[in-house]
């Protein structure tokens, strides 16, 4: 059986109720294209390169005045921030030329764009702003100011500035009031709570502390509590903001106890007197000291301390009496005088003992001399003979005179001892 093929193919009643429903959306919702901005204002910096709160608030100014003098269409700080930090082939950071910032404008999509930089000291601000086109990358106009006196000034002059910059109607720019502005709070915590609080130095109260009518500015924090070091430190307040601050004080001095036995001893620092023990101190400068007690009849004593700030340091210390000190040099003195007679009487004896043996081998010797003597003295001998018993005879001689001159050394050297013996006794 034949079966005819339909000449319109199937897929296309998927395809055409797609396209109508397609068609039909388009129709109900056009496209929506993006505005183009038509200018922007890049965060200002100083001559460092750094955009501080100071600065920021003000760029947040020429925002401002800009919108007041006509231009509706300016791109907002979030979307600034939003846009470039999107792409990181650029970095506001190291922009520094012309061509850099005529490329951010490309990447804001923006018609044209205003930069500068500011420069403020205690004596004066110099002010730099620039108004670029960004399709054609040349600068339209650029206005700078000396202003005088701190950058808080610098808002009195933006209007003119901001006139000459654009080349507006100056009537239209003075007839632009800014917004009241609001009220900051601050809330100030200190560790340990209970300092005194200044701000500009005038007296606000005590930590923890909170203020809720500050305008937006640069303020000079200072806290003093005793015992601690001072705090000061100048703070930016932004505008409309509460700022929570919590303060670590650091200790200003050490802590010193001094303990002795027995007590009541007198303390000098430094040669400072300070008291008597037990002493304690606790707003000690830290540092190097050297401590010296005294306690009647009792030895002085020397020992020095390093105070730290915030640290406890103590020192105890037992002092000597005198009469134990004496005792105890007696003690020293009769064992030296003991050994000194004990030296001396073995010396003696010793050298005494050696003299006496010397002196029985000279008496020994003479003996032999003796006999000697009367050998040789004999009648009727031969030369020979006689030579040979002369010889013994001398030969013995000599041998007492030997022991004898031993015998007097050694006599000698025992009673120089024994002299020295004697005169320990006394001593």
């Amino acid at each position: 059986m034949h079966t005819r093929k339909s000449i319109f193919p199937i897929h296309l009643f998927f395809v055409i109720p797609c396209t109508f429903l397609l068609y039909s959306v388009s129709l109900s919702e056009p496209v929506q294209q993006d505005a183009r901005a038509e200018i922007a204002v890049l965060p200002l910096r100083n001559l460092r390169n750094i955009t501080t709160p100071e600065i920021r608030e003000l760029t947040e100014w020429i925002v401002f005045k800009i919108f007041s003098l006509g231009e509706k269409n300016i791109l907002s700080q979030k979307d600034i921030e939003r846009l470039v930090s999107s792409d990181r082939s650029i970095n506001l950071e190291t922009c520094f030329s012309d061509e850099c910032m005529f490329a951010v404008g490309s990447l804001l999509n923006v018609e044209k764009i205003i930069w500068g930089t500011v420069e403020p000291t205690d004596i004066k601000t110099i002010l730099l702003l620039s108004l670029g086109d960004v399709s054609e990358k040349k600068i339209i106009n650029t206005v700078a100011k000396q202003i005088k006196g701190p950058l808080s000034n610098a808002h009195q002059h933006l209007s003119e500035m901001l006139t000459q910059l654009l080349q507006v109607d100056p009537e239209l720019a003075r007839d632009t009031t800014p917004p009241p502005p609001k009220h900051s709070s601050v809330e100030l915590t200190s560790e340990p709570p209970g300092a005194l609080i200044k701000i500009n130095g005038e007296v606000m109260g005590i930590t923890p502390f909170k203020i809720d009518s500050l305008d937006s500015g640069t303020y000079e924090i200072a806290l003093d509590l005793n015992r601690y070091k001072p705090f000061s430190k100048k703070i930016f307040i932004p505008e409309g903001v509460t700022k929570k601050y919590l303060i670590k004080l650091v200790e200003r001095y050490g802590h010193l106890t001094v303990l002795t036995a027995p007590s009541q001893a007198s303390i000098t620092m430094n040669n400072k007197p300070v008291g008597k023990t037990p002493f304690s101190c606790d707003t000690i400068e830290s540092g190097y000291y050297k401590l010296n007690l005294t306690y009647p009849k009792y030895v002085p004593c020397t020992t020095s301390v390093t105070i730290y700030r915030g640290k406890t340091d103590t020192v105890k210390v037992k002092l000597i009496s005198q009469a134990y000190v004496d005792s105890i040099k007696q003690a020293k003195k009769k064992k030296r005088r003991i050994f000194r007679r004990i030296v001396f009487g073995t010396l003696t004896a010793g050298f005494t003992a050696i003299g006496v043996y010397y002196n029985n081998e000279a008496q020994n010797s003479l003996a032999d001399e003796d006999k000697a003597y009367s050998s040789y003295n004999q009648p009727d001998l031969s030369d020979t003979e006689y030579k040979r018993r002369w010889d013994i005879y001398e030969d013995a001689a000599k041998k007492t005179d030997k022991f004898m001159n031993k015998r007097n050394a050694f006599y000698i050297i025992g009673g120089v001892f024994g002299i020295g013996l004697g005169i320990s006794i006394f001593f």
